[in-house]
C-alpha cells in the first residue's frame, strides 16, 4: 500500500515494487500489530511530503473552559456535562444545571454558547442572505475547496454530507438560519476547548478525567439513576469490568444511508457520553513524525496518523505535531465554510478516528464505532426510515419523557423539573 503524494506524479518504481512484494510475504507470514507497524515504517520515505511542518503550540492564552464550582461529590463515579447552549436562551442550560445535573455522580457541568464559538459574532453579520447562499452553495454542491483532492474512494461520503447537507429553501424557514448555521460549529469547537482544560487540568494536577463526559444539547434530559444503574455501576454492556471500556455512545444513533454504507452519528439532542478511556485517546498529543518514539497505545497513534494521511475530509493541512484529535476537530471547525452539520462531525472522528471500540456486531464494518445507548437508534434508507425508532429515540418531544426514559430531546424548563422531582421520589437515595 502506498500513499498518494498531492502534486507528484513520479514514483520510484523499485521502491515501491519492494515495498509491494515486502507486503506480499508479510501477509502470508506475519499478523496484527507487526504487520501494522511494517506498514507504517513503509510509510517513512513519505513523511517529509505528507506532514505539516508546524508544530502545535498550546500555551497560557489558549481558550480554555473555566472550572465551575464543584458541588458536594460522594459518588464513586464522576460525571461532567458540556451543554451546547446559547445566549439566547441560557434559562434552559441553567435548568439542566439546577435539575437533573445535580445528580450524586455529576462533577462539573459546562455550556457553550455563541462565545465559544470560532467566530463569535458569526450569529450578528448583517449579510445574513448573501452568507446562507455562499455557504448553502458550497456546501450542498461539493464545491468545498477542502475536499477537492480526496481520494475517489471516499466521494460516497462527501456525496452524503454534500447531499444531505441544509437547503436554502429549509434555512430560510428558520427563525434565526444564520444562527443555525454559526451554532453548527459550536460542538467541534467546544470539545476541543473541553480538550484543552482536560489536558492543562492532567499536567498541573488539579483536574482528573471523569468516568463520563455527556455532551448534550441545552433542551436534553439524562436520568443519571438510570445511567449509574445501567453504565457506571455494572459496566454491563461489556464482557468484562476489569477493562475500562473505550466507548463513546449516543443517546440516539442515526444509521443513514444504511443502505450504501454503515454511516452513523448521533442524534444530538440525546446526548452523546464518552468514557474516560475514550476521553483519554481524544485529548492525547499525536506525533506523526516520530514512528519509533514508544508512547503508551502506539497502536492507536500509528492507526491515527495513517488516517490523517487518508485525508478523508481535506484535513491533513490542518494538522500539526502535538496536536490531538480534539484540537483537529477544533481546526476542522475554524474552516469557512464549514460543510459538516453538527452531529457528523463527533460521527466522523468518533468512528474514523478510533476512538471508540467497534461497536457489538458490526466488526465487519471498520468504522461503525459509535456504540447505541440501550440500542437506541433509528435507521434510514434516503430519507425512508426502515426501522421504527427505538428505546431512547421515541422520547423526542418533552410530553413523551418519563421516569423510565434514560435520555429525552426537546425537554423545557417545567418539564425538567417536574420530572427531576419524580425520579428523585422513585429513587429517594
Amino acid at each position: 500500500m502506498t500513499i498518494k503524494r498531492r502534486g507528484h506524479k513520479k514514483t520510484r518504481w523499485p521502491l515501491l515494487k519492494c515495498v509491494i512484494a515486502g507486503f506480499t510475504v508479510v501477509i502470508l507470514t506475519l499478523q496484527g500489530k507487526i504487520l501494522q507497524t511494517i506498514f507504517y515504517k513503509a510509510s517513512e520515505d513519505n513523511e517529509k511530503v505528507v506532514w505539516n511542518e508546524a508544530v502545535y503550540r498550546e500555551d497560557e492564552t489558549s481558550s480554555k473552559f473555566v472550572y465551575p464550582p464543584q458541588q458536594p461529590h460522594t459518588s464513586k463515579y464522576s460525571v461532567d456535562i458540556l451543554s451546547i447552549a446559547s445566549l439566547m436562551q441560557l434559562d434552559l442550560a441553567e435548568a439542566q444545571r439546577t435539575t437533573w445535573a445535580t445528580h450524586v455522580t455529576a462533577r462539573f457541568f459546562w455550556n457553550a454558547t455563541e462565545l465559544d464559538d470560532p467566530d463569535p459574532n458569526c450569529y450578528t453579520t448583517e449579510n445574513a442572505p448573501t452568507l446562507i447562499e455562499q455557504v448553502v452553495n458550497t456546501c450542498s454542491k461539493a464545491k468545498d475547496p477542502s475536499w477537492k483532492d480526496l481520494q475517489d474512494a471516499q466521494k460516497p461520503l462527501r456525496q452524503h454530507f454534500s447531499d444531505s447537507f441544509a437547503k436554502e429553501e429549509w434555512l430560510k424557514k428558520k427563525a434565526n438560519p444564520v444562527g443555525w448555521l454559526c451554532a453548527q460549529k459550536r460542538p467541534a469547537a467546544s470539545l476541543a476547548k473541553l480538550g484543552r482544560t482536560y489536558r492543562a487540568g492532567l499536567q498541573l494536577q488539579t483536574l482528573t478525567l471523569p468516568d463520563y463526559l455527556l455532551v448534550v444539547d441545552d433542551d436534553t434530559y439524562v436520568n443519571l439513576e438510570i445511567f449509574e444503574n445501567t453504565v457506571l455501576e455494572p459496566q454491563h454492556h461489556f464482557n468484562s469490568t476489569s477493562v475500562v471500556p473505550v466507548v463513546v455512545f449516543a443517546g440516539c444513533l442515526i444509521r443513514w444511508p444504511a443502505h450504501i454504507y454503515n454511516w452513523t452519528f448521533p442524534y444530538g439532542g440525546f446526548g452523546t457520553f464518552w468514557s474516560k478511556a475514550a476521553l483519554e485517546r481524544f485529548i492525547r498529543p499525536l506525533h506523526c513524525r516520530q514512528p519509533k518514539h514508544e508512547v503508551k497505545d502506539d497502536f492507536f497513534e500509528k492507526r491515527v496518523c495513517q488516517r490523517i494521511q487518508e485525508n478523508l475530509l481535506g484535513e491533513r493541512h490542518l494538522f500539526k505535531q502535538g496536536m490531538s484529535v480534539s484540537d483537529l476537530m477544533g481546526a476542522m471547525s475554524a474552516q469557512n465554510p464549514y460543510c459538516l452539520h453538527s452531529d457528523w462531525s463527533q460521527g466522523y472522528f468518533v468512528n474514523y478516528y478510533f476512538l471508540s471500540s467497534l461497536e457489538e456486531g458490526k466488526t465487519d464494518v471498520p468504522n461503525a464505532r459509535f456504540h447505541p445507548l440501550d440500542g437506541s437508534e433509528i435507521v434510514r434508507r434516503g430519507a425512508v426510515k426502515v426501522k421504527p425508532a427505538s428505546a431512547n429515540c421515541i422520547f423526542n418531544e418533552g410530553f413523551k419523557c418519563k421516569t423510565f426514559s434514560q435520555t429525552c430531546h426537546r425537554m423545557n424548563r417545567s418539564q425538567m423539573h417536574n420530572l427531576t422531582l419524580e425520579v428523585k421520589r422513585q429513587y429517594p437515595d
